[in-house]
């Protein structure tokens, strides 16, 4: 269970965002289990020969089997609606240490990583320099001109209605219809992970001054935060409004 801890005024410096970036590095997802998402396939479908370009070998060891990903690549947005390139910029600053522990916390092993993660980290700086490149390609050429407009439009239409409901019902309600298993009890809000891929991480954070952070994904089932619970407040939830991806785009 992780549990996170507000103190008095915690609650009122919490705020809603979303991210490019996250979005970008959630979607490499797809790649490993595009099942899981199928609102998500007709958009697969028409990038799919755009991939054979780009340095899919990097792409795809972004994402563990179990559908974790380095905790770098997904930074807290600095505010609200932040831009991808002034995020991409953000993680190339990332110290090589920082590259090498997220990249054994995200695989849960300093021993078993797989080959190209491994040759990459007797060198974090170059990894990151190949895997930064990786990602502005990927960015451009399969999401920023088509599906980005339309997965920015679900974002926000999901932080127009979660504003409406926190005004209208309260904390309680808002934490309880970002995931069913978040239990807002005054003063913690509990995250029950049963049934996620793999076991995660029981954690204790405290807000403590720092602001909690609610961002929507259209790549996850429920809600989830960093692997390192030391790092800023962040929580993960489902976006609404995800299966209107699979409608045809208008032309």
């Amino acid at each position: 269970m992780i549990e996170f801890r507000f103190a008095v005024g915690d609650l009122a410096t919490t705020s809603f965002a979303y991210s490019p970036l996250q979005e970008a590095v959630f979607s490499l997802r797809c790649l490993h289990d595009s099942a899981r998402y199928p609102h998500h396939r007709p958009w697969l479908r028409r990038i799919r020969p755009r991939l054979e370009h780009l340095d899919h070998e990097v792409l795809t060891v972004l994402v563990a089997p179990w559908l974790w990903v380095p905790d770098f690549l997904t930074p807290r947005p600095a505010r609200a609606r932040p831009v991808f390139a002034q995020e991409l910029d953000e993680v190339r600053r990332t110290p090589p240490e920082v590259v090498a522990a997220d990249f054994r916390a995200t695989y849960r092993t300093a021993d078993t990583l797989p080959p190209l993660v491994a040759r990459g980290l007797a060198d974090p700086a170059a990894f990151l320099v190949r895997l930064t490149g990786a990602l502005d390609a990927y960015w451009r050429t399969c999401l920023a001109d088509a599906w980005w407009p339309r997965t920015q439009s679900i974002m926000e239409a999901d932080l127009a209605h979660r504003a409406r409901v926190l005004a209208e019902q309260g904390a309680a309600a808002l934490f309880a219809g970002l995931d069913p298993r978040l239990v807002w009890t005054g003063d913690q809000l509990r995250l029950h992970r049963e049934g996620d891929t793999a076991p995660w991480p029981s954690a204790d954070i405290r807000i403590a001054g720092r602001g909690m952070v609610l961002v929507p994904t259209l790549f996850a089932r429920g809600a989830q935060t960093m692997i390192d619970a030391s790092r800023p407040p962040l929580l993960v939830y489902p976006a609404r409004g995800r299966a209107t991806l699979s409608e045809t785009p208008p032309r």
